[in-house]
């Protein structure tokens, strides 16, 4: 069974698809890679594999969980990493580390 499997993926924001029929699957103990040019739609997509924006149509399985449905208990044994750190420098490296953590939770 696929870590992550999405099918016939879509999402669109007014008039613009951004997401146009996605379908892909990854392994466990894969390391996967999304990568484009800006405005191909990586970041929806991701946003769309952890459950943090709704799907317009298509089916995603993170972890065995159904997203969006069951996204908070399927993000709890994922890592992603960013392009860009998104670090708060008024932070500790602890402080930062708990407001990152509370946000996949």
């Amino acid at each position: 069974m696929a870590a992550l499997s999405v099918s016939a993926l879509r999402k669109t924001y007014g008039n613009t698809e951004v997401v146009a029929g996605l379908s892909f699957a990854v392994e466990p103990g894969t390391c996967f890679g999304l990568l484009g040019p800006n405005g191909a739609g990586k970041t929806t997509t991701l946003r769309l594999c952890l459950g943090l924006t709704a799907p317009d149509s298509g089916e995603i399985t993170l972890n065995g969980h159904q997203i969006p449905d069951d996204a908070q208990k399927a993000r709890a044994r994922v890592g992603v990493v960013p392009q860009f750190d998104n670090l708060d420098p008024d932070f500790t490296a602890s402080e930062n580390l708990l407001v990152l953590a509370g946000t996949l939770a």
